[in-house]
Formats: C-alpha cells, structure tokens, sequence
C-alpha cells in the first residue's frame, strides 16, 4: 500500500543558550478501552421468498435458525473476523455461497450477511397427445398427433403453467422442481373422448416424466342428398365424399330416387361430387360442393341439374386456387343473363343458343388482381364453353420497426427521447398470413428492419432471440425487453404497419475515482483504495481496487439496483476514511456514469526530518550541529518516541501518527547545549515548525 511520505525539516540557528534544567514528569498510561461488541445477523431467501429453519454456524461455534421471515441474528460477538455458514437448506436448493465472512471493528456494530439462493430447475415433464381412429368405424387404426391442445400443469410446485401441443402433438414443461405434478388436457377437438384428461406425475431432481394421452374419434356425423334433374331423382350416379380431418374418401351411387348417405363420419369439413352421368344428357351447375358437419349432425347436399337441349358457359372465379364465393358474373352477347359464384366460386349459364359471348366478372375488393375481368367466348349447338377467371392477392403493404432503449418508461413503446439502439444483425421474423409462411430479416446498422411485398392478412412479428443472439447482446449489455410471443396485427391492402421493438441496458459502468480529501481541500489521487458498489436493499453489487490514477471502472447488473443509482463505500489500508457512502446516478439511457469520493480520506502518518547547522556569514558556518539536544512538541505536549538529539551529521528521522488533521510541530534546540563546535564562540538558536494537513 502506498504511503504519502510528508518531510518536515527544522533549522536550527547557533548563539549562547542559558541553561535551565526543569525536570518534566513521565505521561500517565490510560487504561485499555474494552473489547466492542456487535452484532451479526443476516437473512436467507431462496428466490426471493424467505427460508426458514436454515441452520447458521458462526465460526466461534455459535449455531442458531432462520425464523419464519428467514432472519438470524448472533449478539455480543467480540471484535474479531468470523465466517458464518448456512446447512439444513432443500437438496433442491443451491447458494452461489454457503459461506460469508463479516468483520466487528466497532462497539455496537451490526454486520448484515445476505444468503440468497434459488431451486435446482433440472426436471421436466413431457408428454405427446394424439386420436386413434378404430377401422371398424372407417378408420385406419393409426394414431394421429393432436395439435393446439392445451396442456396445464399443476402442482405443489406448479403455477398452472399452460401450453399447446405442438404439430406433433408433443408438450413439454422444462425447468421444474423434484416433485409431484398433475397434467390436464383441454380444448381438444369435440370429436374425441378420452378415458382420462388428467395425469399425475413424479419427478426427481433431474428426471424426465412422462404423461401421454390417447382419445378415440367420435364418428356419429352424417352427409346424405339426392342427384336431381328436373325434379325427379337420378339413378346410378357416383357420388363421392373426400375431406375431413383426415382426409377420408368415400364412394357409393345414388339409388332408384337418385338418394345416397354417408354415415359414421367425424365432423369436419367435406366436399361431395358426383360423376359417371351422362354430360351430353345432363348439365350442373356444381357437380361439387362443400359441407360442414358438427358433432351428431347429418349435412344434406343435393345436386339440382337440367337436361341439355341448348348450349351452356361454365367457369370458376378463384385467387391462388381458392374459390370467390358472390361474385357478380355477368354475360352478354347473344343473350343477356348474370349470376353470381357458389362459395366455390362456381357459375354457370345453361339454355343458350349458339353464338358470340362476353362474360365479365365484378370483383369489388382491390385485395386481387386479375389478368382479366372480361373475355370473349363463341359456343356452337349443344356446345359448353368453360371460362374461368383466375386471380392473385395484391402484395401493396409492409412491416417496418425499430428496435429502441426502453429506458425512460418501460412500456414497450418508443416514447419521446428514448434513444434507438443501433445494432445490425438482430434476428427478426414476420409469421402469417398463413401459419406456415415465414420471412426472415435483420435488423441494419441503424436498428430499423422492414419487411415488403405483403397481401393482406393477420401476421404475427416475432424476435427470436437463441442462446447465441441473447449472448451476443449481453457483450452490449443489452436484452431483449419485448413479449416471447411478439406481435399481432391484421394488414390491410396497401397498409403500412410501424412497430417499435423494445430492448433494455442490462448493466452500468460506474467510473469512480478515489483521491484524497480534507473538506474542500483536494489531495492527490489514491491508488489501491478498494470501492464497493452497494444497490437494492443496500446489497453489493461490485467492487473494484483503484489505479495508478486512483480511478476504477465497476460494472453492475441493473436488476440488482433501484433508482438509477448505487451507493459507494471506500476503504484504504493506513488511510483515515470518513463514515458515510457517495451516491452514485446514472442517466437510465447512457451506459456509464461517474463518481467520486465525497467524504474525507486523510494521511495520518508522518515521516520527519530534521537537520541542524550554523548559519553561514562572512566569517564562516554552515557546520553540523551534530549531538546538538532537540524538543519536538505537538502543541503543548511533547511528541511521544521523538528523538531528543540531533545525530553526528546534525540530522535525525522519525516517524509518528497523528489523531487528526491538521496537526502543528514544532523544532527547537534545547537551551543547554555545550558550546564546543570550534572553542568558545557564543551560540543563539531559532526554531522551526511544520503543519501536516493529512493531503
């Protein structure tokens, strides 16, 4: 440890002293102060909720436990440095430290020791849900993973966290504790019945259970219709069901009253279709139509047609495959007619007579575009024409962001003055309309991103932040601030969405620097004083020892402090330090702050030097005062342990410690010396003095 070196020097000048021998009595001894006595005492929490019946070991031998509000107390415990050690603690409960020191330096202290820990989160519960559809019911006996069942896990260590299965129908709940566990299935599809939806589970101490569930298809749904030509029911027509939630396909023919029915079906949605007719005898307007069943319901389907006697024109109005439903055709040429489209975007238009067509559709949303909106078609005797009009979404809107410092008010929104975070390379995705379309992109030099091109829809904007992301931003000592599950909002055509992302400072740098101080007098920098950073509940958060340039630069984790600002104690080994703490603030949007010592850090060590000789005139000088008797006195009193002579070579050198700052010396010779430097000459003598400041 560096130590000020303070030199005083006296000078002492030669004349005639007269002696006077007055005899001073030796300093009384005061007696030894007592022994201090304080107290030390702390508190154990494990997740921030207090433990109690933990087990704490003083060094000395003393043990006590932790109450109900997880505080220990040990009282009348001498000065000293003891450890205390916590035991008794949940095997599944793990401390950074099991073991603090504290130190009693003063009558009456109380050393606050914190045990904080947190549950070892090592188990898991996992689990798949899926439907069995027996063969005898038309099924094919497989199981079929279920997706978007909602999974609820309770327990005497559970929150009643939920999830959704997977498209694999799996779950999994990660980061549990050893125990036992009740899993509940729910808001699965009405179709299926389980035997039981909920399942009980135990977990060790990193140990996966297991919790599975098998239901069975309900089959109780029904389609049935009549194939019809003008008004009377068609025979020998194949009608075929295709659909479902699994994708089923069945056949039969309608019988002598053109009637058929598909029973034991699931419910779903169904398309049914007829064929094997005679075209050139008989003309739908659909020969394929779409039908929702519910759960005990029968949906009728019926197909109505024509006999053919004159010519037809047929089509379909659709957008990337799928059919417009009430679209306004409209037809014109050699006759005049208009329609609109079936949800499947069917049309048609029967009895014509041969000749010349136009056939123009209305579509009134500008979320398509089509190539066409009108053509041109000719049809000869008993001819049918098929014209279909075949579109694309508009892809007008766009998704742009900016990722920010959410520092001022945390509320996930860019408020006036929070700064943007300039960081190129964070991950962001934009999910829809369809749940299996994804675009990818990051975020450029300035923080922004923006996604182009897109059809209107509901998309979801999500910030996938992976171990390696999360890794990379913590180097910044930033985090992702925004919600897991991102962003929804619906897009309209041509519809520019804005949406600021939200990141906060994980950490501050707190530049401190230590120097000497005595009231408003400035000393020189400290090197090697040690700074302790206090936060929340007067915890420390970081600590550091000082420079050559009596500064140190701390990092701390803003979660452990409040109010934008610490608090810094200063100790330095051979320095008085004045009690008390230098609060230290910080701009929530800037990343470092600075502070200095505000109390007193004062020297109280001095080094002297003295050294004594004639004064130099005409006739000579300047020789050593050597053996010459000297007095150091400190106000009234005599210095304790200074020398009471002057050595050979006129010099001497002691050290001393003063109590406080400033502190006078005073030099002078004693009064009796003997006059023997060169034979006789007369002698007269001044003293000198000095002040130590402590700077």
């Amino acid at each position: 440890m560096n130590r000020l070196k303070l030199l005083a020097t006296a000078t002492l000048m030669a004349l005639v002293f007269t002696a006077c021998d007055e005899g001073t009595p030796p300093p009384v001894e005061p007696p030894p102060p007592p022994t201090p006595v304080g107290t030390i005492s702390g508190s154990v929490t494990i997740e921030g909720t207090a433990a109690a019946g933990i087990t704490a070991t003083l060094s000395s031998g003393a043990t006590t436990t932790t109450g109900a509000g997880g505080n220990f107390a040990f009282a009348g415990v001498e000065a000293g440095t003891y450890t205390v050690t916590i035991s008794g603690f949940p095997e599944d409960a793990t401390f950074a430290q099991v073991t603090q020191s504290a130190t009693i330096a003063s009558d009456g202290q109380n050393v606050q020791l914190n045990f904080a820990g947190e549950y070892v989160r090592s188990s898991a519960v996992v689990g798949n849900v899926v439907a069995a559809d027996a063969v005898m019911s038309g099924g094919d006996g497989q199981p079929e993973t279920l997706a978007g069942v909602t999974v609820t896990l309770d327990g005497e260590h559970a929150m009643g966290e939920t999830m959704e299965t997977a498209e694999d129908g799996g779950f999994m709940f990660t980061g549990l504790r050893a125990g036992t566990y009740t899993v509940t299935i729910s808001d699965f599809p009405e179709d299926i019945s389980f035997e039981t939806v909920s399942v009980e589970v135990d977990v060790d101490v990193g140990e996966v259970g297991h919790a599975d569930f098998t239901g069975h298809y309900i089959r109780t749904s029904a389609v049935e219709g009549q194939v019809i030509i003008d008004g009377e029911g068609l025979q020998g027509v194949l009608v075929t069901l295709v659909g479902g939630p699994s994708d089923e396909n069945f056949t039969m023919t309608s019988d002598a009253d053109g009637m058929y029915r598909f029973e034991d079906l699931r419910p779903g949605d169904y398309t049914v279709s007829i064929s094997d007719f005679d075209t050139r005898d008989y003309e739908f307007a659909a020969t394929s139509q779409d039908v929702s069943v519910d759960l005990d319901e029968t949906g009728t389907v019926s197909f109505t047609g024509v006999l053919l006697r004159t010519s037809g024109i047929s089509g379909r109005v659709s957008v990337e495959g799928m059919g417009l439903g009430d679209i306004a055709v409209t037809l014109s040429g050699a006759a005049d007619a208009s329609t609109t489209t079936d949800a499947g975007g069917q049309y048609a238009f029967s009895g014509l007579a041969a000749g010349d067509y136009t056939v123009t559709i209305a579509v009134e949303s500008d979320a398509y575009v089509f190539d066409a909106m009108s053509m041109d078609r000719a049809v000869g005797d008993d001819e049918s024409a098929i014209v279909n009009f075949e579109g694309a979404h508009a892809r007008t809107a766009s998704v742009s962001g900016q990722a920010f410092l959410d520092e001022l008010d945390k509320n996930n929104m860019m408020d006036a003055g929070e700064h943007p975070l300039a960081a190129a390379g964070i991950p962001v995705a934009l999910v829809g309309p369809g749940v299996n379309d994804q675009r990818l992109s990051a975020t450029g030099a300035d923080g922004s991103f923006s996604f182009g091109g897109l059809r209107a829809g509901s998309y979801q904007l999500v910030v996938p932040i992976d171990a390696t992301v999360a890794a990379t931003l913590a180097a910044s000592d930033v985090a992702y601030g925004g919600p897991g599950t991102g962003y929804a909002f619906a897009l309209g055509v041509g519809e520019a969405k804005s949406q600021a992302v939200p990141f906060d400072i994980t950490h501050t740098t707190v530049n401190f620097s230590v120097s000497l101080r005595s009231g408003d007098d400035m000393g020189d920098a400290l090197p090697g004083a040690s700074v302790s950073l206090y936060g929340a509940n007067n915890a420390m958060v970081g600590s550091g020892m000082t420079g050559d340039d009596g500064s140190v630069a701390i990092k701390v984790a803003r979660a452990m402090t409040s109010g934008n600002m610490v608090n810094a104690g200063v100790s330095a080994e051979g320095y008085d330090v004045a009690d008390g703490m230098t609060a230290v603030s910080w701009d929530p949007q800037m990343f470092a702050t600075s502070g200095a010592n505000a109390n007193d850090i004062v020297n109280l060590n001095v080094d002297v030097n003295i050294s004594g000789a004639t004064v130099m005139t005409e006739y000579g000088g300047g020789e050593a005062l050597g053996g010459w008797a000297i007095s150091v006195m400190m106000g009234d009193a005599a210095v304790a342990g200074a020398p009471t002579a002057l050595g050979d070579d006129g010099s001497v050198s002691f050290t001393t410690t003063v109590e406080s700052v400033p502190a006078s010396f005073t030099f002078t010779a004693a009064d009796d010396q003997d006059d023997d430097l060169d034979g006789g000459e007369m002698y007269e003598a001044s003293g000198g003095g000095y002040t130590h400041t402590g700077l």
